[in-house]
């Protein structure tokens, strides 16, 4: 990061740990993974990265002109980078995604990436991308799946859930579902989410709260939501 520079290096010599960003530079850096409230999270655990230097005047000392961005971003002598990931337990660092695309659901942090990898193992999916929605409770979300199925198909909703429930925790199973021709991407393929949530929010999306899909039925018994749904 611009910020903080380089505290994270990969020494060639030893065997490349597929995914890693490689290991802490403890000369010049401390590194520490932590939690909503800035307590440090056990070894493999994902949580904040958070940097700070061993030698002065090594880092950025601050934003210009922005002394409240300057003390969020280094509350409690620590520089929060915004990156969520963990260490293992022989110390290689591996980066999950950014913390402002995690959702929070239920005093869980949900990363978006690990719903849109389980989405991409559908055989008719695409692309994927997961945001998180005003739930009606303050600091907590409802997750939107959004979804690209391959050209010709139309999405069973159902059918959809009962495969990401064989893929995820109940607590990172979405509540609404839609379907897109494309997401929408900047000029280098990167994923546009609030675009993404802005267009979603203006279709009709598939709640599977108001069709009547009760999670623990539907892994119970596969057609019970079937079952729930009013005769027409």
């Amino acid at each position: 990061m611009t910020e903080i520079g380089i505290p994270c290096w990969t020494d060639h010599r030893e065997a490349l740990q597929v995914g890693s960003c490689g290991r802490v530079d403890e000369e010049n850096f401390e590194l520490a993974v932590l939690d909503v409230c800035d307590r440090p999270v056990p070894a493999g655990q994902v949580g904040e990265f958070a940097v700070r230097p061993r030698h002065p005047w090594t880092t950025m000392q601050g934003y210009l002109g922005m002394p409240e961005q300057t003390v969020q971003a280094w509350r409690n002598l620590w520089f929060h980078t915004g990156d969520c990931g963990y260490v293992d337990q022989s110390g290689a660092v591996y980066f999950v995604d950014r913390a402002k695309e995690r959702i929070r659901r239920r005093a869980e942090n949900i990363s978006a990436s690990d719903i849109e990898a389980a989405a991409l193992l559908h055989p008719d999916i695409v692309e994927s991308a997961a945001v998180g929605v005003d739930s009606g409770f303050e600091g907590d979300d409802d997750i939107l799946l959004c979804v690209v199925p391959r050209p010709g198909v139309s999405m069973d909703y159902l059918a959809l859930l009962r495969f990401l429930m064989a893929q995820l925790p109940h607590f990172m199973m979405p509540r609404f579902l839609c379907q897109m021709t494309a997401l929408p991407r900047t000029v280098t393929g990167k994923l546009q989410r609030v675009s993404v949530k802005n267009t979603a929010l203006s279709l009709e999306l598939w709640d599977r709260k108001r069709e009547g899909v009760n999670l623990r039925d539907l892994m119970d018994r596969p057609n019970a939501a079937e079952d729930a749904r009013p005769a027409v």
